[in-house]
C-alpha cells in the first residue's frame, strides 16, 4: 500500500496547467494549408494567463504569407520581390489559374517591388502559388479564410 501511496501523492502534488491558477492554451484551428508540411501549417490558439488575468489570441501562419495589418482586421496579403541584387528568377505569385505576377528584385539601390492584395480580392480564390527563389509553395486559400474567421471569433470572445 505504501508503494502505491508515494507515487500517487507525487502525481497529486505535481503542478499542471489546471493547478497553476487556471492558465490554459486552447487550439481553435490547426491545419496544413500547403505543400510543405509543418512549414505551411496555420494555427489559431487562445491563451489565458491567470497571473495577469488576460486572454490573448494567436494566429500562427507560414512565413511566406505576410499580412498588411492584422490589428484592424485588414488581412491584405503583402508580397515583396527578393532582396538579392539582380537575382533571377524574381519573386512571383499567382491565384488559381491566372497568369503569375512577377515582382522586381532589388536593383541599383532601389527597394524590391511590393504588392498588397486586399482581402476582398484574394479570398475569392481557391489556391495561391508563390515562387520564392527556387521554392514553390501552394496554399489552400479556403482553409486560410477558415483560420482567419476562427481568429476573428477568438478576438471577439476576449473583448
Amino acid at each position: 500500500m505504501k508503494k502505491l501511496l508515494i507515487p500517487l501523492l507525487f502525481l497529486i502534488t505535481l503542478p499542471t496547467s489546471a493547478q497553476t491558477g487556471g492558465s490554459y492554451e486552447k487550439v481553435m484551428f490547426k491545419k496544413n494549408i500547403g505543400n510543405y508540411g509543418s512549414l505551411t501549417t496555420v494555427e489559431v490558439k487562445k491563451k489565458y494567463d491567470s497571473f495577469y488575468d488576460k486572454a490573448t489570441c494567436i494566429f500562427d501562419h507560414p512565413n511566406e504569407l505576410r499580412f498588411y495589418d492584422k490589428s484592424d482586421d485588414n488581412y491584405a496579403l503583402v508580397f515583396n520581390g527578393t532582396f538579392m541584387y539582380n537575382y533571377k528568377p524574381a519573386f512571383a505569385f499567382k491565384f488559381d489559374k491566372n497568369p503569375p505576377i512577377i515582382l522586381r528584385s532589388m536593383q541599383y539601390g532601389k527597394d524590391p517591388e511590393e504588392k498588397v492584395i486586399p482581402y476582398v480580392r484574394w479570398n475569392k480564390n481557391k489556391q495561391l502559388t508563390v515562387r520564392s527563389l527556387k521554392n514553390e509553395y501552394i496554399f489552400n486559400l479556403k482553409d486560410l479564410v477558415k483560420a482567419i474567421n476562427k481568429y476573428k471569433e477568438c478576438k471577439k470572445s476576449i473583448n
